[in-house]
């Protein structure tokens, strides 16, 4: 499967960032929760595992939704007392993204049966994922 990050470099190369560090968490976390029950074979094995990871997907998505309306918040606070700078970022990515003619549109999936104990262990590894950036203003040491 190819997956394609469209937008600034900067956002698209975070993106990628945040893309790898939450596939490593499934697969660390997934391997895991199999260690921890071990009595679960075959199509029980199956059943849990794509339980456990809906359920730490559905987590993130969650925590990524949260965190970019914090973010909006916190934008239009500044903007409104006139301490942001103007982002026109969001609609030079519309624009480029409108020239391609893609058209993006939901679908909507069947209902899912799933192990209750699977989940609720997906949903609390979702919760450990470390989502913060890799680098931030913190981070660098301050010059002399």
């Amino acid at each position: 499967m190819t997956y394609v990050f469209f937008g600034m470099e900067t956002d698209a190369m975070l993106s990628r960032y945040l893309f790898e560090v939450v596939s490593m968490a499934l697969r660390t976390e997934l391997a895991g929760f199999k260690a921890r029950n071990p009595s679960l074979r075959d199509v029980g094995l199956r059943r849990a595992g794509e339980s456990f990871q809906h359920s730490m997907v559905a987590r993130i998505a969650t925590r990524l939704t949260a965190d970019k309306a914090d973010r909006e918040t916190a934008v239009a606070t500044q903007r409104a007392t006139g301490q942001a700078l103007m982002l026109i970022k969001q609609s030079l990515v519309d624009e480029a993204f409108g020239a391609l003619q893609t058209r993006l549109v939901s679908t909507r999936r069947a209902a899912r049966r799933v192990v209750r104990s699977a989940y609720q262990d997906g949903m609390q590894a979702g919760d450990k994922v470390n989502l913060n950036r890799p680098l931030s203003d913190r981070d660098l040491p301050l010059l002399p």
